[in-house]
């Protein structure tokens, strides 16, 4: 289909955000751009670099709309929510990103700590996302071992302490709550305590070690002797959590580091999280429709850290992302602070790199495996409908069709089709 080009010259020359439409009305592409018509007119121009992802969708273009934004950073923000709502059948498809889960602490005034799907602009704080559902509940386990933080549905506050509307439970008897529900710790003290599960969950555990190990002594000076017992065994828990977690790098810094693995037309993309030089987590991202390894790690970046709430001032990547200069002023404004985003070629964060491929070669391999094997495996009806029909092969392919028509005219025809015994919808 080759638009009208009227249509093309009505496109603003201003940054922004263009929608490419078929037939139906459907969004099937979402792009951003410096210069809106420049970048439109590239795609109907003819050029033996054009991808067959492109020509295929070109040929599907009916009608282009656009959205005009201040600067080119905030089209990247544009582009990436837009993407994230829409899921444009041509644009890059990260298979996780509709249900990242995260953990949330509460803008309240004895604040709760739970894992949610739901992002609330309540001024919650979020740690996230994570893309491992086992480490997010051990993170989140830790929390609780480590930290008496209530577990919880009330809203507390000073009214409700007031009130008696709500009783201690078990967890305060077990030493595992503070009875903030009766007042029995202020405040000022409960919110120090959170403070410090804010800096465990951003891989500070030095510090919180540090933190609670000053309380330790504080409480033992003063005889009391069971505080200081139950800060001893949150530094045990904290010595504990740690030993499980593998040391990489010797500078203590904090650093994600983002590394990708693709074949046909499927990719893997890590995520290694090291804080204070130590792994805590590793995410992993899936990935269709691929473009090219620069494109692809602009959409890992601004994708994953789109809803973050925590971005370290340091980024390993396999490869510079394209739009880089756009990139690092998003993730600056984002974090509000200066960021570094570098591509190591040696030393130790080269082999951090290396680590993250690994990961990232591994579950692909392991990916590609599961997809041959559903491929091979035939259904026990298709088998059994090979040996009904005494077939040399097995029909994994059964189309149907039939026809209609009115007295021999304004005739139709319908067709069906299943493959591996289940129905093949267009």
């Amino acid at each position: 289909v080759t638009l009208d080009s009227r249509n093309i010259k009505q496109v603003p020359t201003e940054p922004g955000v263009y929608f490419f439409k078929d037939n139906s009305g459907d969004i099937i592409y979402i792009g951003k751009a410096k210069h809106l018509r420049n970048r439109v007119r590239s795609y109907f121009q003819k050029s033996k670099y054009q991808s067959p992802k492109n020509i295929s969708m070109v040929k599907r273009i009916n009608n282009i709309e656009w959205l005009v934004v201040r600067n080119e950073v905030e089209a990247l923000l544009t582009e990436a929510n837009l993407i994230k709502q829409h899921q444009p059948h041509y644009n890059v498809n990260l298979k996780d990103d509709k249900s990242f889960p995260y953990i949330r602490i509460t803008k309240e005034p004895y604040p709760r700590v739970f894992i949610t799907r739901e992002i609330v602009h309540d001024g919650s704080k979020y740690f996230g996302p994570y893309t491992d559902v086992y480490h997010l509940r051990q993170s989140l386990k830790a929390v609780h071992k480590i930290f008496p933080v209530r577990s919880c549905d009330y809203y507390i506050d000073h009214d409700s302490i007031a009130a008696k509307k709500v009783s201690v439970c078990l967890d305060y008897h077990i030493k595992k709550c503070q009875g903030p529900c009766e007042g029995k710790v202020s405040e000022k003290d409960y919110n120090a305590m959170i403070k410090q599960v804010i800096g465990f969950l951003q891989g500070r555990t030095k510090d919180t070690e540090s933190y609670i190990n000053d309380q330790m002594l504080k409480a033992s000076d003063q005889m009391r002797y069971e505080d200081a017992g139950m800060y001893r065994n949150q530094i045990n828990a904290i010595n504990h959590f740690n030993s499980r977690q593998r040391k990489v790098a010797s500078d203590f810094e904090d650093r994600d580091v983002v590394a990708l693995a693709k074949e046909e037309d499927f990719g893997i993309a890590v995520i290694v999280r090291i804080r204070n030089g130590r792994i805590t987590s590793r995410e992993k991202l899936s990935l269709r429709n691929l473009d090219d390894d620069s494109k692809l790690m602009e959409t890992i970046l601004t994708r994953f850290y789109l809803e973050s709430d925590f971005i370290p001032k340091e980024i390993s990547v396999a490869n510079k992302p394209s739009n880089l200069d756009q990139v690092i002023n998003w993730l600056k404004n984002k974090r509000n602070g200066s960021i570094k985003l570098k591509v190591p070629e040696r030393g130790e964060k080269a082999k951090e790199l290396r680590l993250a491929y690994q990961n990232a070669k591994l579950l692909l391999g392991e990916w590609l495996i599961n997809r041959k094997k559903r491929r091979e495996l035939i259904p026990k009806m298709v088998d059994q409908l090979q040996e009904d029909l005494q077939l040399k092969v097995p029909p994994r392919r059964i189309e149907a069709f039939d026809i209609s028509h009115l007295g021999g005219t304004n005739t139709v025809a319908a067709m069906v089709c299943f493959v591996d015994g289940k129905p093949k919808k267009t």
